[in-house]
C-alpha cells in the first residue's frame, strides 16, 4: 500500500476537507494517542463538519441576505418565556380567525 497516493484517493472520493487537513488531523490523533477506530471517527467528524459548514454557507449565498445576523452579540433582551407567550398568542389568534 502506497501512502503517497492517499491525497489523490481522497480527492477522487471527494473528501477534499480531509485531504487538505490530513496531516494536521493525523498529528492530533497521534498526540491524543487515539486508536485506529477513534482516528477514523476524528477524520470523519472533520469531513462532516466541513460539509455542514459548506452547506450553510451555500444556503446563505443562495438566499442573498443583505447581511448575516446571529443571536450572539445581539442587543435583544427577550425574557425566557417570550417564545411560549408568542406561541400562545398564535394559538389564540387561530381560534379567533380559523382558516376557511
Amino acid at each position: 500500500m502506497d501512502a503517497d497516493h492517499l491525497p489523490e484517493m481522497l480527492a477522487r472520493l471527494k473528501l477534499t476537507a480531509l485531504r487538505d487537513r490530513l496531516d494536521t488531523l493525523l498529528d492530533e490523533a497521534a498526540r491524543r494517542e487515539l486508536s485506529l477506530r477513534e482516528t477514523l471517527a476524528l477524520l470523519c467528524e472533520a469531513e462532516v463538519a466541513h460539509r455542514e459548514e459548506r452547506r450553510i454557507q451555500m444556503g446563505l449565498g443562495i438566499a442573498k441576505f443583505p447581511f448575516v445576523r446571529t443571536l450572539e452579540g445581539s442587543e435583544a433582551d427577550f425574557p425566557v418565556h417570550a417564545a411560549a407567550t408568542y406561541a400562545k398568542a398564535l394559538r389564540w389568534r387561530a381560534r379567533e380567525f380559523p382558516p376557511k
